[in-house]
């Protein structure tokens, strides 16, 4: 009996929390940490330190790819042959989830960003 009455207000309370608990997964709309990215080839590995997701801009660069070396799943941007053009990635990641970002060396420019979801 008490097991069920537990159970019946946690069903209750998150019903009524329901809009709050979904935001909790949403990016912060500012703030985030900015990555240096120091490589002098093309790889570096990076660790989340909460929930949040990175971001990948850059212009110049033939290819860049985010993949999570914890969970093996990746995002991937390839465009040979082509000058000026710029990609943009975004990889949601998890607390300690170790991240490799990979970027062609004849890129000119790139920021990357760790941004911490809401609840985090």
């Amino acid at each position: 009996m008490l097991k069920q009455l537990i159970q019946l207000f946690a069903e209750k309370f998150l019903v009524s929390k329901k809009a709050w608990v979904s935001n909790q997964s949403q990016a912060l709309v500012s703030g985030g940490t900015e990555i240096a990215f120091t490589s002098n080839t093309d790889s570096q590995d990076y660790t989340a330190p909460c929930d949040g997701v990175i971001c990948l801009d850059t212009v110049n660069a033939t290819w860049a790819k985010l993949g999570s070396i914890t969970n093996l799943r990746a995002c991937l941007l390839h465009s040979p042959n082509q000058t000026g053009v710029y990609k943009t990635l975004t990889l949601p990641v998890a607390k300690g989830e170790t991240i490799n970002i990979n970027i062609s060396t004849d890129k000119s420019t790139t920021h990357i960003k760790f941004i911490p979801t809401i609840g985090s």
